[in-house]
């Protein structure tokens, strides 16, 4: 039987706190199994895709030789660009050669997510054509605006006089096209924004997703095609 003593003993001893949870990995951190000479890569994490990026990627793609399907190059492009692969916590860079060893099942959990890294898709909120009545897009992915301002959500496009898109005309690729519109033709909208145009800073950080829907929804606009 517990004496008195005992009891209070028990009763004052410090119950040792359950261990926290193992912090849950973060959704664009994928574990991986990848044997590379005489590493093991244990994870792979996708990058967000920004417009800027993705042209870089689609560059890439352009000039490469194989696989033989367009998708594949884009693929192949967007594994070995868009992705950072650690073993045992430290970034180990991948080359084209090292992607196709990739196993299947580990290509597959990559390429299942990566499109959802690129953000989320903007729409037209006001319909124009460019010229006479301004378009405005809304952002799917907002900009920052700059220190103590609220982020940029719309932009507007319209243009009046040739000189405005000369470069947008004569751009011979649509995504070059876009970066033309966005930087020479596009004007932040927001009560306490007094930008003119997007800022370099600031168009780096265009998603994929809105500057595909530009190229889609407003550039056509502006080359004499209107968008469907």
């Amino acid at each position: 039987m517990a004496t008195p003593a005992k009891v209070a003993k028990l009763e004052t001893t410090p119950v040792a706190a359950a261990p926290p949870p193992p912090a849950p990995h973060p959704a664009n951190k994928i574990p991986i199994t990848f044997e590379l000479g005489d590493r093991m890569i244990d994870s792979a994490l996708i990058k967000n895709c920004s417009f800027a990026a993705l042209t870089k990627i689609v560059n890439e793609a352009r000039e490469m030789t194989t696989p033989s399907s367009w998708e594949g190059k884009l693929r192949r492009a967007r594994l070995l660009r868009q992705v950072e692969y650690s073993a045992g916590g430290t970034v180990v860079p991948l080359s084209m050669p090292d992607v196709l060893r990739m196993p299947i099942k580990a290509s597959r959990e990559i390429l299942d997510r990566i499109d959802k890294f690129d953000g989320q898709v903007g729409k037209v909120v006001r319909k124009g054509d460019g010229i006479d009545k301004a378009i405005i897009y809304e952002l799917g992915t907002p900009l920052p605006g700059g220190q103590g301002k609220q982020p940029i959500r719309e932009l507007e496009f319209i243009a009046k006089t040739y000189g405005e898109v000369e470069d947008v005309l004569a751009a011979n690729d649509p995504l070059l096209a876009v970066t033309y519109l966005v930087a020479q033709v596009a004007k932040p909208l927001g009560p306490d924004i007094t930008l003119t145009s997007l800022p370099s800073w600031a168009l780096e950080r265009l998603s994929a997703a809105d500057g595909l829907a530009i190229s889609q929804e407003v550039l056509p606009h502006f080359l004499g095609s209107p968008a469907a």
